[in-house]
């Protein structure tokens, strides 16, 4: 018998490990009470977006003071004048035009407000 043998020998037997405990249920986390305010149900979100918020903006300089174009005019038109006047931004910032679904979210946008 080797001297490791004989001196495990020697040790008392070693007791079965006893199961992990079971894990805590999880406590649902509550939202803080401002976390998010729910936005007014009678105005609409902002839309967000380098381009939209610049043909917001745009919209604003051309029309004061809400930006909203006439009824009738079509998206091409005031897409247009919003571009031409944004041309010189956007050949600054290495934008392109806004296309024609932004202008018609933002018209739609301001039109709502």
């Amino acid at each position: 018998m080797s001297r490791l043998k004989y001196w495990q020998s020697l040790l008392p037997p070693l007791a079965p490990e006893p199961p992990p405990p079971a894990p805590e249920p999880r406590k649902k986390s509550r939202p803080r009470a401002n976390a998010f305010p729910p936005p007014k149900q009678n105005e609409p979100r902002e839309p967000t977006g380098p381009q939209i918020s610049r043909a917001i903006r745009g919209l604003k300089k051309i029309w004061p003071p809400d930006g909203k174009p006439p009824e009738g005019m079509l998206i091409e038109t005031a897409r247009g004048k919003v571009n031409e006047l944004l041309a010189d931004e956007s050949r600054r910032l290495g934008l392109g035009e806004i296309s024609p679904d932004t202008m018609q979210r933002a018209i739609d946008y301001v039109r709502s407000k």
